[in-house]
């Protein structure tokens, strides 16, 4: 109780609200609690996705994000400069015909000065039921792959995936 007393007492207002922040600053940054989130691995569908259906207000919808996730972080380039890591991977289950265009992926790139938007390690699948119950996967041509130029600088890259039809499921990852 002295030693509180005699502290409270011998510091200064403005170099009291400093402790007092600091303390605080120090107890939310180690009292947070990390978030784990789901995994999803590529191509590993599960038949019961199949069964997906919606009801409510989005009865008439055209399709249903199964999941969409996604990361950033910054990583060093070897030549010492700093880059943005962007991970997305995204699955959808086609409803009706309005849902078709899930299967056309346009991603904007973006160049100048010898740095820019790249693209690594794309991967991109549709889904079917066979007549026999099994699983169809078809995987992204290379023929499906398209860029357009919009200006000197930017360009979209474009991406149709193969045998989207009603109750296909598709996935996309990079």
């Amino acid at each position: 109780n002295t030693l509180a007393r005699n502290f409270s007492i011998s510091m200064k207002p403005s170099k009291r609200l400093t402790v007092c922040l600091l303390l605080f600053a120090c107890c939310a940054a180690f009292g947070q609690k990390a978030i784990k989130s789901k995994s999803f691995k590529f191509g590993n569908v599960d038949p019961k996705e199949f069964a997906t259906t919606v009801s409510g207000q989005d009865s008439a919808a055209s399709a249903v994000v199964l999941f969409d996730v996604g990361s950033g972080s910054f990583e060093f380039k070897p030549n010492g400069r700093l880059m943005y890591v962007f991970d997305r991977h995204t699955r959808f289950k086609i409803l009706n015909k309005e849902g078709y265009s899930y299967g056309n992926l346009e991603l904007p790139f973006y160049q100048t000065g010898g740095t820019g938007t790249s693209l690594r390690n794309m991967e991109a699948a549709t889904y079917n039921l066979g007549e026999d119950g099994k699983m169809v996967v078809s995987t992204i041509d290379k023929d499906a792959k398209f860029t357009e130029r919009t200006d000197k600088n930017s360009t979209i890259r474009k991406f149709a995936l193969p045998n989207v039809k009603e109750g296909s499921i598709i996935e996309y990852k990079y």
